[in-house]
């Protein structure tokens, strides 16, 4: 097991930003990690929201072997690249082994916020895949500005070939932990699935 996050201040571990993934957190400046043109560069082409309002940056410069993939999310014209969204993503093709790990990082995360921090647990079947197999396992932490969520994405075989050339479908079962502040949560909920 690899803990892909830590606290930065244990006597405020009700505060999103208190939450780091690799040593980023929600509220950062990309700038403290990335140039500007690295930015501009790593924005990604992929991102399946309609609503550009926020854009994904797929943050290649980090060279650690921790997690296949980090993504931050900024607002699309914030000349400050302020962070609304972190995410890790770990490819582990193997449902158990991925609601090993979830369970293990939901663990800590518990460790070390207030007792009264509300939790959400429920799982989610994929509603394009016909066998219904493939599923969301998920465990969420509501914060007063923010949320953290540790989940795993399941995609059966039949799944993964169905959709094979689809860009916007992953074809590959994950771990994902990620951190995002109120704006964004909001943003998600009413808004990225609009034009």
């Amino acid at each position: 097991l690899i803990l892909i996050f830590s606290l930065q201040s244990l006597t405020k571990a009700d505060d999103i930003r208190d939450f780091e993934i690799e040593g980023i957190s929600v509220g950062d400046s990309l700038l403290n990690f990335m140039t500007k043109d690295e930015i501009k560069s790593s924005i990604s082409d992929e991102s399946y929201y309609p609503n550009k309002k926020f854009v994904i940056v797929d943050y290649k410069k980090y060279e650690n072997n921790n997690f296949d993939k980090l993504l931050i999310a900024i607002r699309a014209n914030d000349l400050h690249f302020i962070i609304h969204e972190v995410k890790a993503v770990l490819n582990l093709e193997n449902l158990t082994d991925c609601l090993i790990q979830r369970n293990e990082h939901v663990k800590v995360i518990k460790e070390n916020f207030p007792k009264n921090t509300k939790i959400k647990r429920y799982e989610i079947k994929e509603k394009r895949d016909p066998t219904g197999k493939s599923l969301t396992n998920i465990v969420e932490f509501k914060l007063i500005d923010g949320e953290i969520g540790v989940w795993c994405d399941y995609y059966s075989d039949e799944f993964v070939e169905l959709t094979k050339n689809d860009k916007n479908i992953p074809s590959i079962s994950h771990l994902a932990i990620n951190a995002m502040d109120n704006e964004f949560l909001n943003w998600i909920n009413t808004e990225a699935w609009n034009d």
